[in-house]
């Protein structure tokens, strides 16, 4: 049975019978990334998504990330939307992996089951959406990478590289042998993290970027990661996003893409 959240105390609950999939995702979505704490009791504002002016303050990794529950891929589609545009620049698609990717600097590249995946998250910034560095630091994209809207990172990887689908970030939680609550472990690098460090199992060496709000508002560096996918979980709306958690968590959580923007992190996969 597929669980909500409970906002009011929490508690994770099983979804009411009846609700409309449609608003149900969308109210979750805004609720997920409105940029408010359970923890540090933040006002959430369900008809903008965004935080209350309490929270219109930076945060280094201080604060406790939203809890979050994973959710099938159930009706999303695992292809990239309509609007995916073709990547700004070509040139490494012939690259060996393991060896550097250049995208405006080198990126490292390992391979992961059959899949040549990135090794760290993408540092360019595109010339077409929205990317920062968290804070507007330089030194936060040097170490972990920049943050992007969905429009930009659709527009990041390179030629012969693209952003991953859900299931294939499913398909490496598989391959670390755990189940989701505990898959997070071997997804994150073995130092960088505020509270738990991972294993690195997968060599996938998550490092956590946080997010951005496009009124520049930045939360969770160091303690909660999300990444893109180019899953559309409702349609022109909604894409699948990788959540890590300081703790050991891996889930997949759906996120706005037009009405409200959210900077978030970027993996790339080879074609």
């Amino acid at each position: 049975m597929r669980k909500s959240i409970d906002f009011t105390n929490g508690l994770v609950i099983p979804a009411k019978a009846g609700i409309s999939s449609y608003f149900y995702t969308l109210a979750l979505s805004l609720l997920l990334f409105s940029g408010c704490s359970l923890y540090d009791n933040y006002d959430i504002d369900l008809m903008n998504g965004m935080a209350s002016n309490t929270d219109q303050s930076s945060d280094s990794g201080s604060g406790e990330a939203p809890d979050m529950d994973g959710s099938s891929n159930s009706g999303a589609s695992e292809t990239p939307s309509s609007g995916d545009a073709v990547p700004e620049s070509s040139g490494n698609s012939g690259v060996d992996c393991g060896s550097p990717l250049n995208r405006g600097r080198d990126h490292k590249t390992v391979l992961i089951g059959e899949q040549c995946w990135m090794a760290e998250n993408l540092d360019y910034e595109t010339t077409i959406g929205n990317s920062m560095c968290f804070d507007n630091n330089e030194a936060n994209c040097a170490k972990y990478g920049r943050l992007y809207d969905y429009e930009a990172a659709s527009h990041a990887c390179p030629t012969g590289w693209r952003l991953p689908t859900s299931a294939e970030y499913d398909k490496l939680q598989a391959l670390s042998g755990a189940q989701p609550d505990y898959a997070g472990e071997h997804f994150k690098a073995t130092e960088g993290w505020a509270a738990e460090n991972g294993d690195d199992k997968l060599k996938f060496s998550a490092l956590p970027g946080g997010f951005c709000t496009d009124l520049g508002v930045c939360r969770f560096t160091g303690s909660v990661g999300y990444w893109w996918t180019s899953t559309e979980e409702v349609m022109g709306v909604t894409h699948k996003a990788l959540f890590l958690s300081k703790e050991d968590q891996m889930y997949m959580v759906e996120t706005p893409v037009d009405n409200v923007e959210r900077l978030i992190s970027v993996r790339c996969v080879k074609d």
